[in-house]
């Protein structure tokens, strides 16, 4: 629409979440988002995922779990902190995960059970400035690293917590440049839950924004 020069637009941007099935190759679920996608993040083996939505300024996390002959994902939890957060990071065994704010002066980290009925948060903590968050192989710990390159201003160093979100330990590093945590030693999985992992054959295809006139 023109007016006086210009080229005004009415309307907005629609943001959805299209769910695709691998061996089919056709979209099973079409998840409308309240707000402007930020991050996604999808339970490793398992049926559940978490959408960021909101802005810079404050981000609100969703959690969905696919239930079977279900046209729609079901909303487990809505967790309204209020905060900015930017990134999803599931432990690795999923059941819990981590929403962050990572290279923002506040650095929140929010720690979710997602293995109740509803998804709960167990904590919320601080570290300002941080730059990378990491689980370690078995899911029981995460930690947070300020690392050379990170937000200008920040202190180097690292905070470890519990998956619930209790610190456990922090220490200063001046020129930390990297966190790494000792891997596992490689575990022969049974046949039942090589079955179980067979089960999860769906995969986030596509997340559409859509202006609508």
């Amino acid at each position: 629409m023109k007016e006086g020069g210009e080229v005004k637009y009415v309307g907005g941007c629609t943001y959805h979440i299209e769910i695709f099935e691998i061996q089919k190759d056709v979209s099973l679920m079409n998840l409308p988002l309240p707000e402007p996608f930020i991050n996604f993040g999808w339970q490793p083996y398992g049926e559940k995922f978490c959408v960021l939505t909101g802005n810079q300024a404050k981000a609100t996390p969703l959690v969905y779990r696919i239930e079977a002959n279900s046209h729609a994902p079901k909303l487990m939890s809505k967790l309204d902190a209020g905060v900015q957060f930017n990134e999803v990071s599931w432990a690795p065994a999923g059941g819990w995960l981590a929403v962050l704010a990572k290279r923002s002066t506040g650095g929140n980290v929010m720690f979710v059970d997602t293995t109740l009925q509803e998804a709960k948060r167990t904590n919320v903590v601080e570290h300002p400035g941080f730059n990378k968050g990491y689980w370690d192989p078995t899911g029981r710990y995460f930690v947070t690293c300020s690392t050379l390159g990170g937000r200008m201003g920040a202190d180097l160093g690292f905070r470890l917590y519990t998956f619930q979100g209790r610190e456990l330990c922090r220490k200063g590093l001046e020129r930390l440049s990297q966190f790494k945590w000792r891997p596992r030693p490689p575990v022969k999985l049974s046949e039942q839950k090589l079955k179980v992992s067979a089960l999860s054959h769906y995969v986030l295809m596509k997340i559409s924004f859509l202006w609508t006139m």
